[in-house]
């Protein structure tokens, strides 16, 4: 680097410290600190030499990165779709935490205790406010109706050939095969903490290639595991459904079966009655009532009569009556409906009427 005298602005070697033209003594300091930082400089980029990048291997580098974000992106994709099977999975799980059978049959048995319960209401009315001949056969007729209105509400109806559910056939259980169960999987294992930072340093371009190549295998065999468990999920949920289809039918068509009966019984009773209405009303009711109770029994219902002390688990209060003796206090003033259990269960709780201790009575 060329310097000049301070003072009469003539150039100076870098040896020269004292202008021979005017003799003045020059200031060379400042160009020898900049050669040792210019110096300085040359030697770091020697010595870092290895970190410069071509254009072409920056292009390779951004391709890698982009290919590795693409397979995150994915694999987070994958955890959502796994999360709605799994989900599926667990509201099928749920249907037998909660009791498949109870489900499946609870239209029907909801419906038989609601039919009893009008039948014996029937009785209690007729006796306590008296029937004529004229009225029984008019009420007697209605049974018939009302039978018919209950098989509708359940989607029930009957042609020639079959008995239709919710438009559909009913199948002949003799002629159905339950599905083969999927092959057995071979257990799947993920290990996802192999994708990891690296802890050691990076010295070169390669080592850093290498490492994302190692992560970018790590990601696509963890994508392909999550694609064969979710296909594994989504096999059981459908594999659950069919098998689901097959238990319904097997638990429905019985107590199908058994309405239909019962349904024909009350169609030949009315037909035999040729008189005493009044009687037969009561006759009739009281089988009909009686022939539930069977089949209800028969699904795993439990029905109690409870006309004692008030329960606030097996009772629902209609009315209070108040009273002046205090040891008939929560008594069973009146009993309106049967108290009905599954699987010790409350599903219809008695309806009562009961007694409550007013001190100013």
């Amino acid at each position: 680097m060329n310097i000049t005298c301070n003072k009469c602005k003539k150039e100076l070697t870098h040896e020269e410290t004292v202008c021979m033209d005017c003799n003045t003594t020059c200031d060379t300091t400042e160009v020898k600190v900049h050669e040792e930082n210019t110096n300085d400089c040359t030697n770091n980029f020697k010595s870092g030499q290895e970190f410069s990048i071509s254009e072409t291997e920056w292009l390779e580098l951004k391709a890698l990165l982009e290919k590795r974000y693409s397979e995150i992106a994915s694999l987070l994709r994958y955890n959502k779709t796994r999360d709605k099977s799994i989900q599926e999975l667990s509201s099928e799980l749920q249907k037998y935490r909660e009791g498949f059978a109870y489900i499946a049959l609870k239209p029907f048995i909801m419906a038989l205790i609601l039919f009893r319960e009008e039948c014996q209401k029937s009785i209690r009315d007729a006796k306590e406010h008296g029937i004529d001949d004229e009225k029984a056969k008019k009420y007697i007729g209605y049974l018939e109706l009302d039978f018919e209105e209950m098989l509708s509400n359940l989607g029930l109806e009957k042609n020639e050939k079959n008995i239709i559910l919710n438009k559909k056939p009913l199948p002949d259980l003799s002629s159905k095969i339950l599905p083969n169960v999927t092959e057995k999987t071979e257990d799947i294992y993920i290990d996802e903490s192999e994708i990891s930072v690296n802890s050691k340093p990076i010295n070169s371009l390669t080592e850093l290639v290498e490492l994302i190549e190692k992560n970018d295998n790590h990601i696509k065999r963890i994508l392909n595991d999550k694609v064969t468990s979710d296909l594994i999920i989504n096999e059981y949920i459908k594999l659950s459904s069919r098998t689901d289809a097959e238990h319904y039918y097997a638990l429905a068509v019985p107590v199908i079966n058994d309405i239909y009966s019962l349904f024909d019984k009350i169609i030949r009773r009315v037909k035999d009655i040729k008189g005493e209405f009044t009687e037969n009303y009561f006759l009739i009711q009281s089988e009909t009532a009686e022939e539930i109770h069977r089949i209800l029994t028969k699904l795993g219902t439990n029905i109690e009569t409870l006309d004692s002390v008030f329960d606030v688990k097996k009772h629902k209060i209609i009315k209070t009556v108040e009273i002046d003796d205090e040891s008939l206090d929560k008594a069973i003033a009146k009993v309106y409906s049967d108290c009905y259990m599954y699987d010790e269960k409350i599903i219809y709780q008695s309806k009562v009427d009961i007694y409550k201790f007013n001190i100013n009575k």
